[in-house]
């Protein structure tokens, strides 16, 4: 099973998801820690599943795997930064870690309202 935390989540007063609900729709979509990760179908298992939560927004999600598969000792910086032009009311994003064996997956999701 997949450790995850939030790293920040932006409210909005029309939040299609809780963070809570969405930390379940990545461990939900995460296979078992022995197989590897696609991350393609990762990403659109992500959709579907946001999809079928909220019929009023459209959703973006951005997923970046970082890994050492070997255990090498590296220090990692890893900067990340998302701009848009949106109703501060209506549209918003979520930022999670999700971490499976020695990878880390950092999702982003963006829902725009329709």
């Amino acid at each position: 099973m997949a450790a995850y935390e939030v790293n920040s989540a932006i409210a909005t007063g029309e939040a299609p998801v809780t963070s809570s609900k969405l930390s379940q729709v990545i461990d939900n979509c995460l296979p078992d820690a022995d197989k590897p990760v696609d991350l393609n179908a990762f990403t659109e298992a992500i959709l579907k599943q946001l999809n079928a939560a909220s019929t009023l927004h459209k959703f973006v999600v951005s997923v970046t795997r970082v890994d050492a598969p070997h255990g090498a000792d590296v220090d990692l910086q890893i900067e990340n930064r998302i701009g848009a032009s949106w109703n501060k009311e209506k549209d918003g994003l979520y930022t999670h870690r999700a971490q499976v064996g020695t990878a880390s997956y950092l999702v982003t999701v963006m829902w725009i309202s329709k």
